[in-house]
């Protein structure tokens, strides 16, 4: 069984004592005049200020989205967002398919499934926000405040910012050592005539190697965000799945490419930790759909749209991206969430 994370039950969140009514928006209180002054307030309302309310009756703070006066303005600022954002990928979508009609070029046609795909993502809340938009908006709220005010989860979310920064560290000096990027890949990286010699640590040294600033940059943001998530919310074994879905990715890809004929003799290799990436995908989208409780309302299927974006985009966009490794990736994360059992330990959290 999988352990649920404090973060769906309502206890820990901040203990309220007053008489008055306080609106809570990124860790600062503010008394307010009741609910029409708190809709005031929340002008400029965003999902990730996590903003929770107090009436003078309650003994814990709340998602604002749960106050009745609140809600329906927090609702219609959240539906409208959706709304401008489904516009504009519609419009890049039509955009992209003249483009591609009147020359036709992949990243052309990339660029319009993108945006159909976005353009479906965001119909899609529309349509669970329109059915029950107060839940929808209120666990996403309480998730939010609980990433950003837990100890634990600060802890974690360094630590992978801590490991990305050390990756770059690493990189840099490595490419002053040996001249540049493609001497550091057939040095260390998973290079194709290396592996035909049967040289196959270099699944592990090439998993942590990238070959551009840009293939690094994406990596770490999307490293830090999905890991510091499924460390909070799934406990250690995250680090596993990040590791062997690294280490699989690289490998698969390069037997791939090395095993394929004349791949012996290719001047290139493969490099990145895209499948560990992908593997906390499969690993979150897996134990979401298995535990209905363990992440909010719809972000398992908010994960499978990144994924079929990554794969437009590798397809397409920036055909030099590794797809095998993404798959192999997500592979990694799918078995490793049916067959390891989380315990994730709960975190103490801090009252404001």
């Amino acid at each position: 069984m999988i352990a649920v994370p404090n973060w769906s039950e309502r206890g820990w969140l901040p203990h309220h004592d007053g008489t008055n009514w306080v609106l809570l928006r990124s860790g600062k209180q503010t008394h307010v005049n009741g609910p029409e002054d708190a809709r005031v307030q929340l002008k400029n309302w965003s999902l990730l200020s996590a903003a929770l309310i107090a009436a003078p009756t309650d003994t814990h703070f709340r998602p604002a989205v749960e106050e009745p006066a609140v809600g329906a303005f927090i609702v219609k600022k959240f539906r409208r967002g959706f709304l401008y954002v489904a516009v504009a990928m519609a419009l890049l979508a039509a955009l992209g398919m003249a483009a591609y009609l009147s020359k036709p070029r992949l990243p052309l046609l990339g660029y319009s499934l993108s945006g159909v795909l976005l353009f479906a993502l965001s119909w899609l809340q529309l349509r669970r926000s329109a059915e029950n938009g107060v839940r929808f908006i209120a666990e996403r709220t309480a998730f939010v405040y609980w990433l950003r005010t837990n100890p634990r989860c600060h802890r974690l979310f360094i630590a992978w910012a801590a490991f990305c920064a050390a990756l770059a560290v690493i990189q840099v000096s490595l490419v002053a050592l040996l001249g540049d990027v493609p001497a550091t890949i057939r040095a260390l990286g998973a290079y194709y005539p290396a592996i035909c010699g049967h040289e196959y640590w270099r699944f592990i040294t090439g998993a942590f190697l990238h070959s551009s600033a840009s293939h690094f940059a994406l990596n770490a943001v999307m490293l830090v965000v999905l890991g510091g998530i499924a460390s909070s919310t799934l406990g250690r074994n995250s680090v596993g799945a990040f590791i062997a879905g690294s280490v699989i990715g690289i490998a698969t890809t390069a037997l791939y490419m090395a095993l394929a004929p004349g791949g012996c003799g290719t001047d290139g290799g493969v490099a990145g930790v895209s499948g560990g990436v992908f593997a906390l995908i499969g690993l979150m989208s897996t134990t979401a759909f298995r535990n209905r409780e363990l992440l909010p309302q719809g972000l398992s299927i908010e994960l499978l749209f990144a994924v079929a974006l990554a794969f437009v985009s590798s397809t397409l966009i920036q055909s030099s991206v590794s797809n095998l490794a993404h798959v192999s990736g997500i592979a990694v994360g799918v078995a490793w969430a049916v067959l390891i059992e989380f315990d994730s330990q709960k975190p103490a959290h801090r009252a404001i």
